[in-house]
């Protein structure tokens, strides 16, 4: 931690006075305990802690004693330091840490590298570690070997790289795959522009993706054969017009007759489906 960042830590220090603030201890009926500042309003109780305000019914209340908040006792601890101290900047730290006061102590052992750049116990804690005879994050440490971190894992840069030319030709030949699988499709329709749509678009993907002309015989091929096909059906099929209405029945159902009759009847009920189109068969079907 740099000493423009620590001052205005000291500053608030400097400025509260000499006697430590007081702060209280919530203690509620289910057994748990706040700690921090509490105001007292109308028909609440507001609890400044470290973590946050929380607002509590006074039933909810066992009782509240009196204690230094732990944001005063740690500035109270700060200015007591001994002025250049690191190993003291570290107590105080892990004291912060005890406390769940986490930016603190990570403001403290900043200050303590910053006045032993080589504590190693503040470095620890930091989570910096040794490389090449000089401190750094453990991610720097990992780049300085030539690692690089992939998907959480630190691997060399020659096996990363490789992992990232494999996944790129997976999601290449997948998406090769896709429009292929929908040019084709489009070359089964019994449309004949459609299937000279799907065609244009599995001769376009081999031109545009590079792929050898075994791909291209596969598209005129397959082409060919749906028109062959189709043009058998359209030889042979016959277009029937069907207007159709079934008629499930699904059961009784209770229908309440109201007043003058007061009568419970038990009525058939059933599902009405209609279809009206063309359907297209084989010509001689039965």
């Amino acid at each position: 931690m740099t000493r423009t960042r620590a001052l205005p830590v000291l500053l608030v220090a400097t400025i509260l006075p000499a006697a430590p603030a007081v702060a209280d201890v919530v203690h509620l009926r289910t057994g748990g305990v706040l700690e921090g500042r509490v105001t007292r309003q109308e028909d609440r109780v507001r609890v400044e802690t470290t973590q946050g305000t929380v607002t509590v019914e006074p039933a909810d209340i066992d009782r509240i004693e009196a204690r230094e908040a732990p944001q005063d006792e740690y500035l109270r601890r700060k200015a007591a330091l001994p002025e250049g101290d690191a190993d003291a900047r570290v107590a105080l730290a892990r004291w912060c840490a005890g406390k769940r006061m986490a930016a603190a102590a990570r403001a403290e052992l900043e200050e303590a590298v910053r006045l032993a750049p080589d504590h190693a116990e503040a470095r620890r804690l930091l989570g910096h570690v040794r490389w090449d005879g000089a401190w750094m994050t453990e991610a720097e440490a990992k780049r300085a070997q030539g690692l690089v971190l992939v998907d959480g894992t630190w691997l060399p840069a020659d096996v990363a790289e490789a992992q990232r030319h494999r996944k790129e030709e997976e999601r290449r030949h997948k998406a090769i795959e896709a429009e292929l699988l929908g040019a084709a499709r489009r070359m089964t329709s019994a449309s004949p522009d459609v299937r000279e749509q799907g065609h244009r678009a599995a001769v376009d993907t081999v031109a545009r993706r590079g792929l050898p002309p075994e791909v291209k015989a596969w598209a005129d091929a397959f082409k060919a054969e749906c028109d062959r096909a189709w043009a058998e059906v359209e030889s042979r099929r016959v277009v029937l017009e069907i207007r159709a209405t079934q008629v499930e029945f699904q059961g009784f159902r209770r229908v309440l007759i109201a007043p003058p009759i007061n009568a419970v009847l038990q009525l058939p009920f059933a599902t009405r489906t209609s279809y009206q189109g063309t359907v297209v068969v084989p010509a001689g079907s039965r």
